[in-house]
C-alpha cells in the first residue's frame, strides 16, 4: 500500500510540473504562477526573439547587468513607463547632423542628438533607446499589480529610427537577433555600438566604430551611417569623406517655461571609442558651472539629470 501511494504521488507531481512549464521565445520565457503570467528576460541570451501574436503578462523580470554611469542600448518587446525604471536616465535617438559655422579655419562638426525621456508612456515597444544607470543594476522588475497589463509582441512599431538630411542618412537600429559583422561585410566602418565589456584598450560603455568580428546581442541597438552626401563647405568635398572622428552629443529637454532646450552633453570619439560626458553642471539654457549650483532648477551633471530644490 505504501508503495502504491508513493507511485501515485510521483505521478501527480510530475503532471503538475508539466502543467507549469514555461513557454520560451529565445531569451524570453513566460510561465504561469498562481494564475499570474510572469515573463523573465535573459539579457545575456544570444537566441533570436520572435513573438508575432500579443501575449499579456502580469509582471516582467529583466535580468541584465548595467554598470553605473556606463551608457547602454536597450530595445524591449513591450511599452515601458519611464517611471518604472527609476535608476536609469533614458534617452531616445533623434538624429545625427552635420554643422559648420562658416569659418574656413574650423572643420565641420557631426552632432548626435538625443532626447531625454523622463515621463511615463514614452518608451515604446520595439523602439531602441539609450540608458545611463545611476548605480550598478543586475535586475529590473516591472511589477504590474496596478495599471494596465503588459503586452509582449516583437512586430509592433519599427525597430529602425531613421533620419536623413542633405548631409546624409543615419539610422539607430534595434535587433532581436545575435548579429556579427565578418570580414568583407559592407557595413564595416559605418556601424557604431557600445562595448559590453572591457577589451584591451576599449572600456565598457565606449561607443566604438565596428570592425570585423564585432558582435551584438539581442535587445540592443547600434548606430549606422547609411550614406554621406557630398557637400561643398569651405572647399570641395567628395563621397569618400571619412566618417566623423568625434560626434558632439546634445540632449533635447524642456526648460522651465516648456520650451525645448538643446543641452551640450559631451563628446563621442568614434575611432577611440571614448565617450566623454561633460562633468560640468549644465542648466537647461546650456550654461555651465564647475561647481554644484545653489540656485533652484534642473541641471545635467555627468550624464544624470539633477533637480535642485
Amino acid at each position: 500500500m505504501k508503495t502504491m501511494l508513493k507511485s501515485a504521488l510521483i505521478i501527480t507531481l510530475a503532471t503538475f510540473a508539466i502543467g507549469q512549464a514555461a513557454t520560451t521565445f529565445g531569451g524570453i520565457s513566460i510561465e504561469e504562477v498562481d494564475g499570474k503570467k510572469i515573463a523573465t528576460i535573459d539579457g545575456a541570451s544570444t537566441e533570436t526573439i520572435s513573438i508575432t501574436e500579443d501575449i499579456t503578462v502580469d509582471s516582467v523580470i529583466y535580468n541584465r547587468s548595467f554598470e553605473a554611469g556606463v551608457p547602454a542600448t536597450v530595445m524591449l518587446p513591450f511599452d515601458v513607463d519611464g517611471w518604472r525604471m527609476p535608476d536609469f536616465e533614458k534617452f531616445s535617438y533623434i538624429k545625427v547632423t552635420k554643422w559648420w559655422d562658416g569659418n574656413e579655419q574650423h572643420p565641420p562638426k557631426w552632432i548626435l542628438h538625443l532626447r531625454h525621456e523622463a515621463y511615463a508612456n514614452n518608451l515604446k515597444a520595439n523602439v531602441p533607446f539609450m540608458v545611463i544607470p545611476s548605480k550598478n543594476v543586475d535586475q529590473v522588475v516591472f511589477n504590474l499589480a496596478w495599471g494596465p497589463k503588459t503586452v509582449f509582441n516583437t512586430t509592433t512599431n519599427s525597430s529602425v529610427v531613421e533620419y536623413s538630411d542633405k548631409y546624409g542618412s543615419w539610422n539607430f537600429i534595434g535587433t532581436y537577433e545575435y548579429k556579427q559583422w565578418n570580414e568583407g561585410d559592407p557595413d564595416l566602418g559605418r556601424v557604431y555600438g557600445y562595448a559590453a565589456r572591457d577589451i584591451n584598450d576599449i572600456k565598457a560603455g565606449e561607443f566604438v566604430k565596428g570592425k570585423a568580428g564585432i558582435k551584438i546581442r539581442p535587445m540592443r541597438a547600434y548606430l549606422k551611417c547609411v550614406k554621406t552626401n557630398s557637400i561643398a563647405l569651405a572647399k570641395d568635398a567628395d563621397d569618400s569623406e571619412e566618417l566623423p572622428d568625434t560626434l558632439e552629443v546634445r540632449i533635447l529637454d524642456e526648460d522651465e517655461s516648456g520650451e525645448v532646450a538643446s543641452i551640450p552633453f559631451g563628446t563621442m570619439n568614434t575611432k577611440t571609442g571614448e565617450i566623454k560626458v561633460d562633468e560640468s553642471w549644465i542648466d537647461l539654457k546650456g550654461r555651465k558651472s564647475s561647481t554644484k549650483p545653489t540656485t533652484k532648477g534642473t541641471y545635467y551633471h555627468k550624464g544624470q539629470k539633477v533637480i535642485i530644490k
